[in-house]
């Protein structure tokens, strides 16, 4: 049982990195459409910029969970530097990330 679950969710892991890798390419293609249009003929195509916004929102969902799993989140930790050191061990109790390592 354990075997199956980890094998569905590498495949659904994979398929959205997939579809996440999908959706960088999708915004890089349609920024350099949208400045050709834009500057060389002249003639802005405003459904493009929609596109790359919508594709990025969706680039950074399908790409959380994998980053997540990996450890890779970005973490604020000027406060941890900054605090005493009493404050700052105390901070590290509490961390979401910490429960899922």
């Amino acid at each position: 049982m354990k075997q199956t679950f980890l094998r569905i969710e590498r495949f659904t892991s994979g398929l959205a990195l997939a579809g996440a890798c999908a959706m960088l390419v999708i915004a890089s293609a349609l920024g350099v459409f949208q400045i050709v249009t834009r500057f060389v003929l002249e003639q802005p195509a405003e459904w493009s910029e929609i596109l790359i916004r919508l594709s990025l929102i969706w680039m950074v969902f399908l790409g959380i969970p994998i980053a997540f799993r990996q450890g890779a989140m970005v973490s604020v930790d000027v406060l941890y530097r900054w605090s005493p050191p009493k404050l700052g061990a105390a901070s590290t109790g509490w961390s979401p990330s910490r429960r899922w390592r």
